[in-house]
């Protein structure tokens, strides 16, 4: 005889589980401890140690990055990327820029992280919206100076070097 506070419904979920349980427990339970990742590490089909870390230097504030567009030799042109961390675009671009900087060895590289409180109202004044951002620098120059800026997509590897050699066929590079 059943309960009176049971239902009909409740007693065919109660089966189900049951039987759920002695189908799907049948293999002994394996401990599940987190392993972390492995380390980063170069694809076999290049040769470059640091294909998958980004040779730009991190900058935090307007202040930052003016000290290091004043600090810049003469003979060296900047490039400032903005980007994301959450932002696949953005990585993707970060692991291709060493390829991009063995093709031009006399730029500075930038990364501005949007996601740092300070660098949020240094791309809200700079009038970046889309991620990731490419901004290019004269030594010397005002952060409100640019001489190009443009918003990459997931092909911005290409747009990128031919943004570049742009700027090298006016004699910016």
């Amino acid at each position: 005889m059943q309960p009176a506070f049971t239902s009909p419904t409740s007693l065919r979920i109660a089966s189900v589980s049951q039987t759920c349980i002695q189908t799907c427990h049948r293999r002994p339970l394996r401990a599940s401890v987190a392993t972390p990742p492995p380390p980063l590490r170069p694809s076999d089909k290049s040769s470059s140690p640091h294909e998958h870390a980004s040779p730009a230097l991190p900058v935090i504030g307007a202040e930052a990055l003016q000290r290091e567009l004043n600090t810049v030799p003469a003979d060296k042109f900047v490039v400032v990327m903005f980007h994301a961390r959450w932002c696949r675009v953005c990585k993707t671009l970060s692991s291709k820029l060493y390829r991009v900087t063995q093709r031009f060895p006399n730029i500075l590289w930038l990364a501005v992280d949007f996601a740092e409180v300070p660098n949020k109202q240094l791309s809200s004044q700079l009038g970046v919206r889309l991620l990731p951002t490419f901004r290019f620098y004269q030594p010397g120059a005002n952060i409100d100076d640019a001489l190009d800026h443009f918003t990459s997509g997931p092909f911005g590897a290409k747009r990128l070097i031919e943004r570049l050699e742009d700027q090298r066929s006016a004699g910016f590079l």
